[in-house]
């Protein structure tokens, strides 16, 4: 269950980083 909820939020912070850099660039 503790990976499992460790990847999602790790999906989210991914997601988040993408979406600053698309708007810095």
């Amino acid at each position: 269950l503790g990976a499992i909820i460790l990847a999602f939020i790790g999906a989210v912070i991914l997601l988040v980083i993408v979406r600053v850099i698309k708007q810095i660039t």
